[in-house]
């Protein structure tokens, strides 16, 4: 059998048992993302009905995010951060965090702006110049260099030909501050 029909049979015979908590390393790490997004679903429906608490330990985002009540982020043996995924996401407590769940564009070494939230316009005065542009499923990752000689990155829903001149901003109100 495959490598990810061998990792479910494995989590299927950790459930067998009927644990009150379950350790799970890497546990979708041999599942293809076609079928990473449903396991996880029914991973969930199936630790919540029989009451198993589940520890988690990932280096997928998205299985954090998606399946955490909480979710600990650990940098060089030691927590950084922990909470429910919302809060981690939004207010992430260092530069570390903040990169670790999406590209983000620094503005100092206590602040930055997530490439989501970075808009990228033909409109306006340019202040930045595409390198490349990256497809990525359901946006293009946007390269650019400012005019201040940053590369950042930003979300468009469009493709961008290198070398265009564009217009990079984003909004005070995302901006991501951390304290020293």
């Amino acid at each position: 059998i495959s490598g990810g029909q061998q990792q479910r049979v494995a989590i299927a015979r950790a459930l067998a048992a009927s644990p009150d908590l379950l350790l799970l390393d890497e546990p979708f790490s041999n599942i293809d993302e076609s079928m990473k997004f449903s396991f996880r679903r029914e991973l969930h429906e199936i630790l919540k009905k029989a009451g198993t608490t589940a520890i988690f330990v990932t280096h997928d985002t998205r299985d954090a995010l998606d399946l955490g009540d909480k979710v600990m982020v650990i940098q060089d043996g030691h927590q950084v951060q922990l909470g429910q995924p919302e809060d981690i996401y939004q207010k992430p407590r260092s530069p570390y965090v903040a990169q670790l769940l999406g590209p983000i564009n620094n503005l100092s070494p206590q602040s930055c702006v997530r490439a989501e939230h970075t808009m990228i316009s033909a409109e306006g005065a340019p202040n930045a110049v595409v390198l490349r542009s990256i497809f990525q499923g359901s946006v293009y990752h946007v390269h650019v260099r400012t005019d201040e000689g940053k590369n950042w990155i930003a979300s468009s829903s469009e493709d961008w030909l290198a070398d265009t001149p564009a217009t990079v901003s984003y909004a005070v109100e995302n901006i991501l501050t951390f304290s020293p």
